[in-house]
């Protein structure tokens, strides 16, 4: 069969499957085997189970092979969250889409990441310091999610910092910080 015949068969094919995954998945039933999903998901149970066995074995694939565990491209940064299923070997955009899984409640929200990255010129607005992804890079809740629970996922609430920054504003406010360092910087020129 020439290779043209080929494709156009692989586009019908990928049609008709198109086409049969909207269908089940607006009369409720799994896109895998067309049973019944008892839930707002895609797939049923059964083959909910079988996809994630499958990731996982991928995933496992990627990492062992030294790419990101994520797209399978060449890995640029290793993740060492404290989040055990987010560790790992990652591209920078897939470190990023973790991130924003995180910070904004979606991977799709990481051009949002990127924009506020550019926005304070990959530098610390605190120590202007170059902020590295995988090294120092740390998003602040500029309003603390311990105080702010509801602006959690707010992209008007992050700004890009320094990781050691970072840990040293804890729970404070970007105001009630700056107004800690101008105590300690007042206090520290008196004893010196």
């Amino acid at each position: 069969m020439p290779v043209s015949n080929r494709t156009k068969e692989s586009e019908r094919a990928k049609g008709h499957r198109q086409k049969h995954y909207k269908k089940n998945r607006e009369t409720g039933l799994c896109v895998v085997c067309g049973k019944p999903t008892g839930t707002d998901g895609a797939r049923c149970a059964t083959c909910n189970i079988k996809v994630n066995a499958k990731e996982c074995r991928r995933r496992a694939r990627y990492t062992a092979e030294g790419r990101c565990r994520l797209c399978g491209n060449e890995a640029e940064l290793t993740n060492r969250s404290l989040r055990k299923r987010d560790r790992g070997n990652y591209c920078k955009k897939c470190w990023l889409k973790v991130l924003a899984g995180y910070l904004l409640g979606s991977m799709k929200h990481w051009p949002i990441l990127v924009e506020k990255l550019d926005a304070c010129g990959w530098r610390c607005p605190y120590t202007g310091e170059e902020l590295v992804l995988g090294v120092n890079l740390s998003f602040d809740h500029m309003d603390p999610v311990v105080r702010f629970p509801d602006r959690k996922h707010d992209p008007d609430n992050l700004e890009p910092i320094s990781w050691q920054v970072n840990l040293m504003k804890r729970d404070l406010t970007k105001n009630e910080f700056l107004a800690l360092i101008e105590r300690i910087h007042s206090n520290g020129s008196k004893s010196s």
